[in-house]
């Protein structure tokens, strides 16, 4: 090879090297930022691994997940479902105090009106005596003067389910119906779906909407539902009263008045 090529492939090799250090450096320069962040990442991946697991076992086991929900408890149960049910059923019946207590901590902080307030403290009262079945006729009447006040303005009407949900979603997005968090999502998935996939041994997570009507040939899956269906409840289709019963209707009112107060306080906010 003549001088000329020698020096061609020279300047080509430096060029080669300086893009190979370059690359080099750039990726050194990425590793460096991201490692501080690798262990969280990892941590939240495992986390919402352990969530996805127990939230399974809490879905088939018929508990709404709330902020109460003893989530190690249910994960000592290693998808055991009735396990999980029954554990369950004992913590909330063993503990109640607590539980009542941390759950009235954050309705008096809602921004709901005082009627709301009172109903749902007396609906606590309910379960703790043991009237199960009374706090589904309690709370459901006042989810619904509530929703008619703040999607209709005003007490009296008869709204089906499909215009509810039709005016309550109206103009928003799904981050607005959770506002505890992704917890929430199985409400918002109750209180949406209107279909219910049922086999022997699980409920699909859509199962019934909260205020869908039922006729008879819905009876039979909708009393083997844990969460009450309001049709069925009002109108005596159904007792509902169990203490698991009684739970997830506080459990969705709770999600209802916090959802409620979140829209309230939106729209103070944008006025």
């Amino acid at each position: 090879m003549g001088p000329e090529v020698n020096c061609a492939m020279n300047a080509q090799y430096s060029e080669l090297v300086r893009i190979i250090t370059a690359i080099n450096n750039t990726f050194q320069r990425f590793v460096d930022i991201v490692t501080p962040h690798l262990e969280p990442l990892a941590r939240g991946l495992v986390a919402m691994s352990e969530w996805h697991q127990i939230s399974k076992v809490l879905n088939a086991s018929g508990w709404l997940p709330h902020h109460t929900t003893p989530l190690g408890l249910v994960a000592d149960c290693s998808g055991d479902v009735c396990a999980a049910r029954n554990k369950l059923n004992e913590y909330y019946e063993q503990n109640w105090s607590s539980v009542r207590g941390a759950i009235e901590s954050q309705i008096v902080e809602y921004n709901i009106d005082e009627e709301a307030k009172a109903t749902f403290l007396e609906a606590l009262d309910a379960h703790g005596y043991g009237l199960h079945r009374s706090v589904c006729r309690v709370l459901f009447p006042e989810i619904e003067r509530m929703l008619r006040t703040e999607l209709f303005g005003r007490r009296t009407g008869r709204e089906n389910y499909p215009k509810i949900v039709e005016t309550l979603v109206e103009d928003k997005t799904l981050d607005d119906f959770l506002p505890g968090g992704w917890f929430d999502f199985e409400y918002f998935g109750h209180l949406t779906a209107a279909v219910m996939e049922h086999s022997d041994d699980a409920f699909d997570e859509r199962i019934f909407g909260l205020f869908r009507r039922v006729d008879e040939a819905d009876l039979e899956r909708v009393a083997q539902d844990p969460v009450p269906n309001r049709h069925a409840a009002m109108h005596g289709y159904v007792s509902y009263s169990s203490r698991q019963n009684s739970l997830n209707t506080i459990f969705v009112a709770d999600y209802m008045f916090r959802l409620i107060s979140s829209f309230r306080n939106t729209q103070t906010a944008m006025e």
